[in-house]
């Protein structure tokens, strides 16, 4: 009979096969969050901008919905769905860190150590114009 051990074995196994062989088409997205008025958070996405008709938006929820990849392949294999505790949607905040949510303690001890301009998508609230780059 087999074990979860093997099972975690082989999704791991299949996992670096994968990474290796899709690596190239995993590239870094750079995405510019900006207001219209005050009803509406505006996401570009290198040049397609998609309306947010919430003034507060979770930025992982708001990524996913329109179909921009904030895993890397290890992160789909293995995550949290969105409860802060793996850190595989991380995301680098280049401008408008004033404009995301203050970091939770769950957050802040999910990412010890990192650099302070990474943040968790799943935690991250937008309010604001944001620039961030996707897979740091």
């Amino acid at each position: 009979m087999l074990t979860t051990a093997f099972f975690t074995v082989l999704l791991l196994a299949l996992g670096n096969v994968l990474a290796l062989r899709y690596s190239r088409l995993l590239k870094p997205t750079v995405l510019t969050f900006s207001r219209l008025d005050m009803a509406k958070v505006v996401i570009t996405v290198d040049g397609k901008n998609i309306e947010c008709s919430e003034s507060t938006v979770n930025l992982r929820k708001k990524l996913m919905e329109n179909k921009i990849d904030v895993y890397n392949l290890k992160g789909k294999l293995n995550n949290c769905g969105g409860a802060g505790i793996c850190g595989t949607c991380a995301v680098k905040v280049l401008s408008g860190a004033n404009n995301l949510s203050p970091p939770s303690k769950n957050e802040l001890n999910t990412l010890n150590g990192k650099p302070s301009d990474i943040r968790l998508s799943c935690c991250a609230k937008v309010s604001g114009p944001v620039s961030i780059k996707v897979k740091p």
